[in-house]
């Protein structure tokens, strides 16, 4: 099995590679993180694979902890953060934003990614380096890393500030970024319905969250510009009947291929749903607190058929890019994938590919 070591007890994670792209005077290393449940491997980005020729893309796919594979978080490691005697959640968060930091610096001696340089005779693009995809619950890793990369020794953040590119968060639901819920009169996210058992919410939220929703029109098109009850009042509540869940055309196979409830269930999905105002502190200082990698710009991919915990994100984030951005802060850009649900990578994997040519 193909484990990368993150510290000196003994720690790993479980990884792909897709090797350096045939042909390739240059490229580019993307490192995918995914959500909560669907890993397999990342067989959940597989689909993309096919194309990654046509943007010269290096695919590097991990399994986070409690997934098959990387080490598993001890039980009551899991029970100290819940409770966050200590702020002892808040440590925990910080340490697995730094597991991707110790990933990335393994990577970089192993295979011998090239470094990113600048090319002006295109108009100053960049060459090289490295871009870290978090998808969906998976985007608080690169979120976390970013927030806490001042706490690595400075050769360290010089080692990894001459690899980092990009992080590009693919459609991350508000919980991840520490945005209060607005008031939704309907159940919405099954992992939030306290009366199932905590895997039985998982297998519920499948369907939910690979889902195709027909928001309005107009909440999609002036999403910066909208109030809270505006946004509300335009959601889509529920699936559409013409187009299947994602989960649900997928073969039994790919499915089991690509999820694990139980091992989601374990941590990943209590520590999501715990302690908002660590994600609301960890994202501001990773966007707003600007005090390493400057020049790492951040990417917000919103899908607007996806469930309305992912557009009450986008509009959260688009609304204070668009209308209170400090001037020292981040860059952050944001950009729509029209007609695609929380799955493009698995729907649309030559359109996603084409995107995540553009924006790494």
């Amino acid at each position: 099995m193909p484990l990368a070591p993150i510290n000196s007890k003994g720690e790993h994670l479980y990884f792909e590679d897709t090797g350096v792209p045939p042909n390739a005077a240059s490229y580019t290393t993307l490192v995918l993180i995914h959500g909560a449940a669907f890993h397999g491997g990342n067989a959940i980005f597989h689909p993309m694979y096919q194309f990654e020729n046509q943007g010269n893309i290096r695919f590097v796919t991990l399994n986070l902890r409690d997934y098959p594979g990387s080490t598993s978080t001890p039980l009551e490691v899991v029970t100290a953060a819940l409770e966050n005697k200590g702020g002892f959640f808040g440590t925990l968060m910080q340490e697995r934003g730094l597991d991707i930091a110790a990933f990335i610096e393994w990577l970089i001696t192993t295979e011998d990614i090239p470094p990113k340089s600048v090319n002006y005779s295109d108009g100053k693009h960049v060459n090289g380096g490295i871009s870290v995809l978090g998808w969906s619950a998976g985007s608080f890793l690169p979120i976390s890393l970013l927030a806490h990369g001042s706490s690595l020794s400075r050769e360290r953040q010089e080692r990894l500030g001459a690899y980092l590119r990009s992080i590009i968060l693919l459609d991350p639901p508000y919980a991840v970024l520490g945005i209060a819920p607005p008031f939704l009169p309907e159940r919405i996210n099954p992992l939030r319905e306290q009366s199932d058992s905590t895997e039985q919410s998982v297998e519920n939220f499948f369907p939910w969250v690979s889902g195709y929703y027909r928001h309005s029109p107009d909440i999609l098109s002036l999403l910066a510009s909208l109030t809270r009850a505006e946004l509300v009042a335009g959601l889509g509540q529920s699936p559409v009947e013409d187009i299947p869940p994602t989960t649900k055309r997928m073969s039994p196979e790919d499915l089991a291929t690509v999820t694990s409830v139980a091992q989601a269930s374990r941590a990943h999905i209590p520590l999501i749903l715990a302690h908002p105002p660590v994600y609301t502190e960890v994202a501001r200082r990773a966007l707003k607190k600007v005090n390493v990698w400057p020049d790492v710009h951040v990417t917000f991919v919103w899908c607007d058929m996806a469930p309305g915990d992912h557009i009450i994100a986008a509009w959260e984030v688009s609304r204070k890019v668009r209308m209170a951005w400090p001037l020292n802060a981040r860059r952050v850009d944001i950009v729509r994938m029209s007609g695609a649900n929380h799955f493009p990578h698995w729907d649309k994997p030559e359109e996603t590919m084409r995107l995540l040519t553009s924006i790494a």
